[in-house]
């Protein structure tokens, strides 16, 4: 990545300008990949989505909005819903995956960021960490907290049995009550995942109660604050801010 002062860096090898803000961006030097997991023929078509999926996305959106950032590093593009969303409301936003047949504007593993520390107001990484081991997974978060000048937000899937009903109380067009109510369960059968499923954990698994994942998150340097909940559209994720 060529840079020089007052100009934005250019990638040497394919010719592709990256606007500076607030920070140089970089070529991963290591080429080790993760092998692809999720294939784009059975995740990213319109059967794939739903309302609650779509609410899920506003959720991500709005957590983001609140840091009032700047510039935003999105690690998996997914569909691409809250790139275009946050870019439509002005927020600078980079784009970073595994798959290149996504066109992210970096194309590297979670696990080796090619970024400096301190690069983005807000990076976030929404339904991707359940891919890597659970081994990797508090070094990767650790890193991802490390690029982030003030959050860091990801979520992860939560497969807790959850009683859900939701109270809505209207008159006209105001609106009186508007909560959601839950009741969370331990799954009965709490085995494993298997080797031949995408998912290496996920919360609620055996041997990975959210207790443990809160336990491990609060050890990352420079953590000051981590607020969680359950998605209240799909139930099935959490999403974690990790804050300075």
């Amino acid at each position: 990545m060529a840079s020089v002062v007052g100009v934005d860096p250019v990638c040497q090898l394919c010719g592709r300008s990256y606007p500076r803000r607030n920070g140089i961006l970089s070529l991963a030097e290591s080429e080790a990949r993760l092998k692809t997991q999720v294939r784009a023929e059975e995740h990213y078509r319109h059967s794939y989505t739903s309302l609650q999926t779509f609410g899920d996305q506003w959720i991500a959106a709005d957590l983001v909005l609140q840091a009032d950032p700047g510039t935003v590093l999105e690690i998996g593009v997914g569909q691409r819903v809250l790139s275009h969303y946050l870019s439509f409301l002005g927020v600078n936003v980079f784009t970073i995956d595994i798959d290149s047949a996504l066109s992210p504007d970096i194309q590297a593993d979670v696990r080796e960021l090619p970024v400096q520390d301190g690069s983005f107001d807000v990076v976030c990484c929404f339904e991707v960490l359940e891919h890597i081991p659970y081994g990797d997974f508090l070094l990767t978060v650790s890193r991802c907290f490390a690029k982030a000048r003030k959050r860091f937000i990801f979520s992860v899937p939560d497969v807790r049995y959850v009683l859900a009903m939701h109270l809505r109380f209207e008159i006209g067009t105001r609106n009186l009550i508007d909560r959601p109510l839950r009741v969370v369960f331990p799954r009965l059968h709490r085995r494993k995942l298997g080797s031949h499923q995408e998912h290496y954990w996920e919360i609620g698994r055996a041997g990975f109660p959210l207790s443990r994942i809160l336990r491990d998150l609060s050890s990352i340097p420079g953590v000051g604050r981590i607020d969680h909940h359950r998605s209240v559209s799909t139930n099935s994720i959490r999403f974690f801010v990790l804050k300075r």
